[in-house]
């Protein structure tokens, strides 16, 4: 649901630290931590983030 109301691509692990995340977010630069091989990624749905801009 964040990627679809963010318009942006998540990467989610299992020790994901929130403000990590939110640092890539409001920077656009990826945090090392995060880019690890067990890190699945949730790409967001353009159509439903349409939806949430309206």
């Amino acid at each position: 649901m964040a990627a679809d109301i963010l318009g942006v691509d998540l990467d989610v692990t299992p020790g994901n630290e929130p403000i990590a995340g939110l640092y890539s977010l409001l920077t656009g630069k990826p945090v090392i931590a995060m880019q690890r091989k067990d890190a699945r990624q949730i790409k967001f749905d353009v159509a439903v983030h349409e939806q949430y801009r309206r």
